[in-house]
């Protein structure tokens, strides 16, 4: 296992020095749904939107959900901020996809006033009702990773 270790750690450090990623994934096991995803794409506008960044750096730490998907819920909330309703979001782990919407709904105009995170231990219609009752907008999502 050790010269494995340092077979692959030359080549990866040559591969880093061209200018190219290598990854090393362990295929899934028969009867397995799983599997590493690596995007072929280069595409990758995040990187430039230091706002996105910095709000991602905290609330990474929060969530289950990928750059890649935060990212696009992140534009969402953009194109969303005209409509003047609520948000939901269902099957909340720790609050980092609902906070980074939170937060990105703050720097917007938005209309939007309430942000509504369901926590899915429950059945969906229990889960409403309960989050109605209780009213979680956004103060209640802000006093997790960030303050405005």
């Amino acid at each position: 296992m050790a010269l494995f270790s340092l077979i692959y750690k030359t080549v990866r450090n040559i591969a880093t020095a061209a200018g190219f990623n290598l990854v090393l994934t362990k295929r899934s096991k028969k009867g397995m749904s799983y599997e590493q995803i690596s995007p072929v794409a280069t595409y990758a506008p995040w990187l430039s939107d230091y706002l996105f960044n910095d709000t991602y750096k905290i609330a990474k730490n929060y969530t289950l959900v990928d750059e890649y998907r935060c990212y696009e819920l992140w534009q969402l909330i953009e194109e969303t901020a005209k409509l003047d309703e609520a948000l939901i979001e269902v099957g909340v782990w720790r609050g980092g996809s609902g906070a980074l919407i939170a937060k990105k709904q703050n720097l917007t105009e938005s209309k939007i006033r309430y942000i509504y995170a369901i926590l899915l231990q429950v059945s969906l219609k229990q889960a409403i009702k309960i989050q109605i009752i209780k009213e979680a907008n956004m103060p209640t999502l802000q006093k997790k990773p960030w303050k405005n």
